[in-house]
């Protein structure tokens, strides 16, 4: 009788489950509304924030601060669940960013995927997908630099040993002018469940497509297909796409980077 009973509790779980993703999957890419759209051509780095996360709610001023300086002819856009604190909000648009408040809110891992809409919107000539946990650098301005210069469409970096994806969901980029790629389609094939990783996924279906108009900028030659660029770490042990607020291993991720070059820290 026990196994009859938790074989019920299963399966009653699985179907609300199921019906609770179709009743998000319904909501996941509607707009409620948009403040400071710039209706023009335009470069694009695109951000989403949802959840309630202290870290990553915490650190919009740093990040946003960053590529502003850093990126200072590209415009920001962020693509924020409906229930982000008003004040977060209203700190977003004091940047001068594009925001667009989605109507899904809550955590689901799905959200990862609202970043990628900018690649369908006409005006944006390229898009960079970003990571809002993380603050831009000099470093990551030169690798997109050399991406622009190259001529190649897409540019994807991986700046750490553990970097292992194709690519990295919020470290790439797209030159998107001139190709019609209707993602919001194809996306919706990927979101009828809510798992970790999804949006990887995904991604490795993209990198497929446009494989080898990309530029690559990796810390050693982990494909066999690619041939990446690899420009060497600095004394910190900084990369792209690190965590810009504290945790127990930031510093062991810089002494695997370190490690790559046996850079010495003290010069």
């Amino acid at each position: 009788m026990f196994t009859i009973k938790r074989y019920a509790k299963a399966v009653t779980r699985r179907v609300n489950n199921f019906f609770s993703s179709l009743v998000s999957n319904f909501t996941l890419f509607k707009i409620d509304s948009v403040y400071g759209y710039q209706d023009h051509p335009k470069n694009v780095i695109s951000f989403c924030l949802f959840g309630s996360n202290a870290n990553y709610l915490n650190n919009v001023d740093a990040c946003l601060a960053s590529y502003i300086q850093h990126f200072d002819n590209w415009v920001l856009r962020v693509y924020a669940a409906y229930d982000i604190p008003a004040d977060i909000l209203e700190k977003i648009k004091r940047y001068n960013c594009e925001l667009f408040v989605m109507q899904s809110g809550g955590f689901d891992f799905r959200h990862t995927f609202w970043r990628f809409l900018v690649l369908d919107d006409p005006n944006v000539s390229r898009a960079l997908i970003r990571d809002i946990d993380s603050v831009a650098s000099d470093r990551e301005k030169q690798m997109t630099g050399d991406w622009i210069s190259s001529g190649k469409k897409m540019h994807i970096i991986r700046d750490h040993p553990f970097h292992t994806e194709l690519i990295m969901a919020g470290m790439w980029a797209l030159e998107t002018k001139n190709i019609s790629q209707n993602f919001k389609s194809k996306m919706l094939r990927f979101t009828k469940s809510n798992r970790y990783a999804i949006d990887q996924e995904f991604l490795k279906k993209i990198y497929h497509k446009h494989f080898p108009d990309i530029l690559v900028h990796d810390v050693y030659k982990r494909f066999d297909q690619e041939e990446p660029v690899i420009i060497p770490h600095n004394s910190s042990g900084f990369y792209v796409g690190e965590i810009s607020f504290d945790h127990p291993a930031k510093q062991a991720y810089r002494d695997q980077v370190k490690a790559l070059y046996k850079i010495d820290a003290s010069l």
